[in-house]
């Protein structure tokens, strides 16, 4: 079950979105964190790698979001062949950490209790 879709909307070939994140929620336990799961990162082919900064952009609004609610997101990274390290490299600098199988960008009170 898909949550949230963030879209950015421009002219692509068939009106669809030129970028897009889907997000899926956790089962909310009051005892546990909100973790919010992204279940989906999407860039036409035409943009990706460009430096247009489409999925950049999209990611910093859902981190914006899970910062007012305070979750925790997590990321199972599925990459196209041969680019694995992008993605990492992405993710890392968007503030996740690798976690083997997936990636992890703790809730911002949790940020905040590590720091202290």
């Amino acid at each position: 079950m898909i949550h949230e879709v963030y879209e950015l909307l421009g002219h692509s070939d068939k009106d669809d979105p030129l970028a897009w994140v889907a997000l899926e929620p956790s089962s909310h336990d009051l005892r546990t964190p909100q973790i919010w799961t992204v279940t989906g990162v999407y860039v036409h082919p035409r943009y990706r790698s460009r430096g247009y900064g489409l999925g950049r952009a999209l990611m910093r609004l859902v981190l914006h979001d899970a910062d007012e609610a305070d979750a925790e997101l997590w990321v199972v990274p599925t990459p196209e062949p041969g680019r694995a390290e992008d993605l990492g490299r992405f993710y890392a600098d968007l503030g996740f950490r690798d976690r083997g199988a997936y990636w992890i960008r703790p809730a911002r009170s949790s940020a905040v209790l590590e720091g202290a």
